[in-house]
């Protein structure tokens, strides 16, 4: 009613449609939130993997993951296999998660700020990111990183970019 009153078409509105998307969640903070059970639930896990490794012979704990290939021996304990298997989703679940992290952007300013403290927090209480990162889209002439560039690489161009959308 008002925008017809000064003939613009509310419909149309980037003003409008930053108010919608400021009373809209942001996306981020749900990421957050999954990430941090993702984290517990791998805290959960390596309880149970230590536990394991106390009552478990060696020989029955022969499988593993390393650089993201599973590798299950058959003659382990199948308690073993199974929590190797829990252990290995879990890592790629919370990897799969920081990833979403990089590639959506906040929609707000408490969505940059909880973005920055979360990372730091996280870091700050001995996690890790991940590390080494390719295939994702540098620079502006779209080419795929051709070298590993870090998480927090990544996560400072998104918020930056983020930051100059929020200016706008």
């Amino acid at each position: 009613m008002y925008f017809e009153a000064i003939g613009v078409d509310a419909l149309k509105s980037d003003w409008m449609a930053r108010g919608d998307a400021s009373r809209d969640p942001d996306p981020i903070l749900q990421l957050i939130e999954d990430h941090k059970k993702a984290i517990r639930d791998m805290d959960d896990i390596i309880d149970h993997v230590s536990e394991l490794e106390q009552c478990l012979p060696e020989e029955k704990q022969k499988s593993d993951f390393y650089c993201f290939e599973l590798n299950i021996v058959p003659s382990d304990d199948p308690r073993w296999i199974d929590i190797t298997r829990q252990y290995y989703e879990g890592f790629r679940k919370s990897d799969d998660i920081a990833l979403q992290m990089l590639t959506t952007a906040p929609t707000t300013l408490a969505g940059v700020s909880a973005l920055l403290k979360y990372a730091t927090d996280h870091v700050d209480a001995g996690y890790l990111w991940p590390d080494k990162l390719g295939g994702i889209e540098d620079g502006d002439d779209e080419s795929v990183v051709s070298h590993r560039r870090h998480w927090f690489f990544f996560l400072n161009r998104s918020l930056a970019e983020a930051v100059r959308r929020l200016e706008a």
